[in-house]
């Protein structure tokens, strides 16, 4: 990917399965809009939607599905920018899904060119690009090309063993593909007992406590609001600073 505007950024969030990955890039990207940044949020995952499953369709003043951009046969700025989703009360924040509903047999498969195309596209439109990766990497080129070409990648661990299993197996496989200086940023998330996460990870960049209140936003679909509660102030801290490293 070699047009970019001067400055924009690409971040990748990936992570095992179930290790929190959707949640921490929407409030990475909730955190730059806060601050007055344009900030581009991509959702991967074709197989099952994801846009619905944290903000309801009436806080939506556009919505429009990711397959519509990569059903053209070229991916270009004016195109991308037509087929956002805009949320009504955060204007900097514009989110690119596939819809509630929709199957990935509902459009063409997406090929390495689109995606590069994708990228391009977005990193020429918005200072901030964020995507929330799947945790397949063989079946989702948007999520590869998007590891192959980030500028940092989040590498988001859980304190689990699967977790654990699942870097082992795929980081040999991703550092094959191609020689790029990349910087992984190794952070914890949903962190419950600091004790058992220092005996399973012993280097880590970060970690993100867990708070009921992210939990609650989480369960009710409603993830694009501040967190207000003292009980989450570690998280948003934590979140602040990961935020301001990216970025560095």
């Amino acid at each position: 990917m070699k047009q970019r505007k001067q400055g924009n950024q690409l971040f990748a969030v990936w992570g095992s399965l179930g290790a929190g990955k959707t949640v921490t890039a929407a409030k990475l990207a909730w955190q730059y809009a806060a601050w007055g940044k344009d900030v581009a949020l991509v959702f991967c995952d074709v197989q099952s939607p994801t846009l619905s499953c944290l903000t309801g369709e009436d806080a939506l003043s556009e919505q429009h599905s990711l397959g519509s951009i990569f059903a053209a046969k070229h991916i270009i700025p004016s195109l991308v920018e037509a087929n956002q989703c805009q949320l009504k009360q955060v204007p900097k924040l514009h989110l690119y899904s596939f819809l509630k509903g929709e199957h990935q047999t509902d459009y063409p498969p997406v090929s390495r060119r689109q995606a590069e195309e994708l990228l391009q596209a977005l990193c020429l439109l918005y200072p901030i690009v964020i995507l929330d990766c799947s945790s397949d990497l063989y079946g989702n080129l948007l999520t590869m090309t998007g590891l192959l070409t980030a500028d940092e990648i989040v590498q988001l661990m859980s304190c689990e063993l699967k977790s654990i299993s699942y870097y082992a197996s795929q980081m040999p496989y991703l550092e094959k593909q191609k020689e790029k200086n990349r910087r992984f940023y190794r952070v914890l998330s949903n962190v419950k007992d600091e004790a058992l996460a220092g005996k399973l990870y012993r280097q880590t960049a970060f970690a993100l406590p867990y708070t009921a209140e992210l939990e609650k936003q989480v369960l009710v679909g409603d993830l694009f609001q501040d967190l207000k509660l003292k009980q989450s102030r570690a998280y948003v801290e934590e979140l602040k600073q990961l935020a301001e490293e990216l970025e560095s």
